[in-house]
């Protein structure tokens, strides 16, 4: 199992829990979508399995290690996160990549940081962009770039914050098609949190429902039931199946 978290629990200062007694386990080549309403904890869970938010108290563990024990850069070799927004700063497309080897830089950029950086641009189609400045790209080409920035990183977990949430229709199911592929063929185990489950069901393996802070349920797509969206969102709908494919449908 390539990404196991366990009684996690999670509160701002001496505030009550946000969130309580998390459970989650996924495997390496799988993507898993975090849903849930606006407010019940989806982004606050992301940034604890980043470590950028300290738990109160449970356990993360990659491949068996454990995040907590861990300083800043060896988190940073085992997990990337894409967040939903990025600062637009005057750097070029190819540096912004190549600060994602950061972790990796002991003294100076190597040639296989150079390397590295340019297979990811590449693969993600962003060769001719990469002498553009930042703020020069349009925000779905920005996403792509976020996502090329966490894959140099080598990481084993990949963790998205809504990484859709910018995009037209058409950049959508292209972002989506191209985690997938870089998921399946990587070892690589993806962790995003999404607002739109139609979307979510198409490219994902597995699924939690966050309600009050805590997970509602979890597991494939037969956790996706009418009854269960309408007791997280307050939403009644059915799910209905089209060319094969379940799609919601608000009542």
């Amino acid at each position: 199992m390539k990404l196991k978290i366990r009684d996690v629990e999670f509160c701002y200062k001496n505030g009550p829990a946000v969130l309580e007694d998390i459970q989650m386990a996924v495997g390496a080549n799988q993507m898993l979508t975090i849903l849930g309403p606006n407010g019940v904890g989806k982004t606050t869970l992301l940034k604890c399995i980043n470590g950028l938010l300290k738990t109160r108290k449970g356990t993360i563990l990659v491949d068996g290690e454990e995040l907590r024990k861990m300083n800043r850069v060896e988190v940073a070799k085992r997990i990337g996160y894409v967040p939903q927004r990025a600062d637009v700063s005057q750097i070029t497309v190819f540096d912004s990549v190549l600060l994602g080897r950061k972790p990796h830089i002991t003294w100076d950029v190597s040639k296989n940081d150079i390397k590295i950086t340019k297979d990811v641009i590449s693969n993600l189609g962003l060769s001719e962009l990469s002498l553009k400045y930042i703020n020069e790209i349009s925000g779905g080409e920005l996403q792509k770039v976020q996502l090329a920035r966490a894959l140099v990183q080598e990481p084993k977990v990949l963790l998205l914050d809504e990484p859709t949430s910018s995009l037209d229709l058409c950049n959508q199911h292209h972002m989506m098609s191209t985690l997938v592929d870089v998921v399946k063929n990587s070892d690589l185990t993806a962790i995003m949190t999404m607002h739109d489950i139609n979307l979510a069901l198409r490219y994902s393996d597995k699924f939690i429902m966050l309600k009050g802070g805590t997970v509602f349920a979890a597991g494939g797509h037969e956790v996706i039931t009418p009854e269960n969206i309408e007791a997280v969102y307050d939403l009644p709908v059915n799910v209905v199946n089209f060319m094969d494919r379940p799609i919601i449908v608000p009542l």
